[in-house]
């Protein structure tokens, strides 16, 4: 059973004109950041996540998002991570195919611990 950590995610362009409000969900569930609805990122920062994730095949699809106040919250896209590769260290950018957003960049540092 595949384990990973997701370490961090930077931004280096929001989604909006402003700071983003971003939240992270992997299959189905809300899973960053904890006992908040969302934390904010602008362009150039990097935010610590420090969370393992266990899952069943050797693939994690993790969904970031944007909260919205006024609408409907933005999928901004996916981060796909193969955990079926070496122990190490890993960044993936958010997959181009699944991008809503035409503006969001970022980046997710992770990390295998167990394939």
């Amino acid at each position: 059973m595949p384990h990973i950590r997701l370490k961090s995610i930077t931004c280096h362009q929001p989604d909006e004109t402003d700071k983003d409000e971003i939240y992270l969900i992997f299959q189905g569930k809300k899973i960053w950041p904890k006992n908040v609805k969302f934390l904010r990122i602008d362009a150039g920062e990097n935010i610590k996540i420090d969370l393992d994730l266990q899952f069943a095949s050797g693939w994690a699809d993790v969904e970031l998002w944007e909260y919205d106040f006024w609408s409907k919250n933005d999928h901004l896209g996916n981060f796909y991570l193969k955990a079926d590769n070496y122990k190490g260290e890993y960044t993936n950018e958010l997959d181009e195919n699944s991008h809503v957003s035409e503006r969001a960049k970022y980046s997710l540092h992770w990390e295998i611990l167990a394939s």
